[in-house]
């Protein structure tokens, strides 16, 4: 807020309102609504620049969108209560602010990433039960250096002959809830199998839940790609899906229907026609038949297309069921 407001009081001193209509906006009262629109922009869009795994692109699209709400209200409500629009100001303050804000986010990131490192701000984990997830987990969090910020507690295990090298055992399974209730955890990474001990997982998420301690599942899960999956509830079971379509959010899917319409429009008014004469004439000077060739392809959610493509292969029978190789005799010059 601090940051917005003197990047406000900085932009009146360089680019000064001139118009006499928009001159409340360095009135002293225009900075209650910049409040307001910071208020209203933490709420919708909250920049947790603190998290783990936050990456540089999601840190700006963070930035960027929270200032934009942030101004949106600030010019929306001058517009309405005042009549006044400085839409050259608002853009310049809007970019200087993003940029600024962006800044201020990877230096704070920094920061606590040296701290980090040096033993501050560290998430004190602990591993409850023993499978071959809960060792690869184990072996991530003591030898990967993107996990810097952990600090691995130990296993709470009954068999500590299981455990690899000096790995510490903490303590007995069933001494597990005691010793998170006595002792500095802030994640707790559950092996156990739920369906032997069904009673021993409620009994154990309601001691973490007690005491404000994460608490993550390890299922067995040999035989499954080792990738990223969204985890779902269907009809009270939940089940895993490998990855997440990025078309199934509308502004994504907004995005690229707008990016498709605009850049193919430009490419077949500008650039097409060109492209069209001269490999026309080559593939016509070369081979007989067609300029385009059609094929049906899949397109989105298995619906079917035809394609257009320029036609670099000889008019064939195969066309349609034989796969191209790199000499390929079908082929065109």
């Amino acid at each position: 807020l601090l940051l917005m407001i003197a990047v406000y009081k900085l932009m009146l001193l360089a680019f000064p309102v001139l118009v006499e209509a928009d001159k409340v906006i360095a009135s002293k009262r225009s900075v209650y609504f910049l409040i307001v629109g910071h208020l209203v922009a933490c709420i919708f869009v909250p920049v947790r620049f603190y998290q783990r795994k936050l990456s540089l692109r999601a840190v700006f699209q963070n930035s960027f969108f929270h200032c934009l709400v942030c101004l949106g209200v600030f010019a929306v409500s001058i517009d309405q209560l005042f009549h006044a629009f400085a839409g050259r100001f608002y853009l310049l303050w809007g970019i200087v602010s993003t940029i600024l804000l962006w800044i201020l986010h990877l230096i704070y990131m920094q920061i606590v990433s040296v701290a980090r490192r040096y033993g501050r701000n560290k998430i004190h984990t602990v591993i409850i039960g023993i499978n071959d997830n809960a060792l690869r987990l184990h072996s991530a969090l003591c030898n990967d250096p993107s996990y810097y910020s952990y600090k691995f507690l130990g296993f709470i295990a009954d068999d500590s002959s299981l455990l690899p090298g000096q790995t510490p055992c903490l303590c007995s399974i069933a001494d597990a809830m005691e010793y998170l209730s006595s002792n500095k955890v802030h994640e707790v990474y559950c092996a156990i199998d739920p369906r032997q001990e069904p009673s021993l997982i409620v009994n154990l998420i309601r001691c973490c839940e007690d005491n404000f301690i994460d608490f993550f599942f390890v299922p067995a899960m040999e035989g499954y790609p080792k990738r990223t999956m969204t985890c779902l509830e269907q009809g009270g079971v939940n089940v895993f899906k490998l990855r997440d379509e990025p078309l199934e959010n509308p502004v994504n899917s907004a995005i690229k229907r707008l990016f498709d319409i605009l850049v193919s429009g430009v490419m077949l008014v500008c650039i097409y026609p060109f492209v069209w004469l001269f490999v026309a004439i080559g593939t016509s000077l070369t081979s007989p038949g067609p300029i385009l060739f059609r094929q049906k392809r899949t397109g989105y959610k298995g619906h079917p297309f035809t394609m257009l493509k320029f036609r670099s292969m000889k008019v064939n029978d195969q066309a349609n069921t034989l796969q191209a190789t790199r000499d390929d005799a079908r082929k065109t010059r």
